[in-house]
């Protein structure tokens, strides 16, 4: 008697570093290192300087404002702002999310401490993303049409208490 012989199981989609298009396959060591440095140098630095900024209103409202000012009186800030600040975020974001849509988390079958970190640094990631999208928006791109940030917009916006909730979720 004959056997009919099952057809070959169909192939799952390819996961990981085999689901990349072949140029960043080739070239994925240099962009996962140009991604940790964009995170660390220009955002890094802008974060301190944000920080160091912002800490300006421990001293009151007219020491947060002069600092504001004074720091959107720096020479060819658009410009520092695009090209040291933006387009690196920019990729930094980009690739991050390309890198989280092609990662596999596997903590339900491996609850390794690795396996959470791993899945936790990408979820935090999406979170600080959103957080900076909300940022932007409401302090640059809104300011930069209507009024400059100052210690009354900043309060006035924080002043509701899910935004206070998003942003301190956002800095920590």
């Amino acid at each position: 008697m004959a056997t009919i012989a099952a057809p070959p199981p169909k192939a799952q989609p390819a996961a990981g570093p085999a689901a990349r298009p072949n140029w960043i396959q080739r070239n994925h060591f240099w962009l996962r290192r140009l991604h940790s440095l964009t995170g660390i140098v220009p955002i890094g630095g802008f974060l301190l300087f944000h920080f160091y900024e912002n800490g300006a209103i421990f001293y009151g409202a007219q020491a947060y404002d002069k600092v504001s000012s004074e720091a959107r009186g720096i020479r060819y800030l658009e410009l520092i702002e695009i090209f040291v600040i933006l387009l690196p975020l920019l990729y930094h974001a980009l690739y991050g999310l390309f890198i989280a849509g092609y990662a596999r988390n596997n903590t339900m079958a491996y609850n390794y401490s690795r396996n959470n970190l791993f899945m936790w640094q990408r979820a935090t990631g999406l979170i600080v993303l959103l957080f900076l999208l909300y940022h932007i928006w409401q302090f640059r791109i809104t300011q930069f049409w209507f009024t400059h940030a100052s210690t009354g917009s900043v309060m006035d916006t924080i002043s509701y208490v899910p935004v206070f909730v998003f942003y301190i979720i956002g800095v920590v």
